[in-house]
């Protein structure tokens, strides 16, 4: 038992010991300018988690067809782990549908910013309906410091 200011304290745990000993993973993780398959990604990691897990998946989609394959993938992670699924909120997207159009060109970029925003939300919905706790972050919160 250790001490500390008088009130005693329990030696950590043999399993918490080990979690220390572990480099950090994030360090290994490299940016890619590739198409993410959810497919594959998230089968090799429900076969390989043999215990109930806390998954948390950075990532993004950008059409319909990526969004579902996303969440067909999500459910079977789902219905095993706690899965949160972590994307950038599309500021670039909102600051296209905000502005003031000049030109039909703008107009056009305004219609379809909104529909890939209408698409997102549906997105997020469907994936908390899963139990996925989703969150958007704004762009400059995910960057690394």
């Amino acid at each position: 038992m250790l001490r500390r200011g008088g009130a005693a304290l329990s030696q950590p745990h043999p399993r918490h010991l080990r979690l220390r000993s572990h480099p950090p993973l994030d360090a290994e993780l490299t940016y890619q300018h590739q198409e993410t398959n959810f497919t594959l990604g998230l089968a090799e990691l429900n076969a390989r988690l043999k215990r109930r897990a806390l998954v948390i998946l950075f990532t993004d989609f950008v059409d319909t067809i990526t969004a579902e394959l996303l969440i067909e993938s999500m459910q079977r992670v789902a219905n095993r782990h706690v899965v949160v699924f972590v994307t950038q909120r599309g500021s670039v997207l909102q600051g296209a549908v905000e502005a003031t159009p000049t030109q039909f060109t703008d107009v056009a970029q305004s219609v379809v910013a909104h529909d890939f925003l209408r698409e997102r939300s549906i997105v997020f919905e469907r994936l908390e309906r899963l139990g996925v706790h989703a969150s958007m972050s704004p762009a400059a919160a995910c960057r690394s410091r």
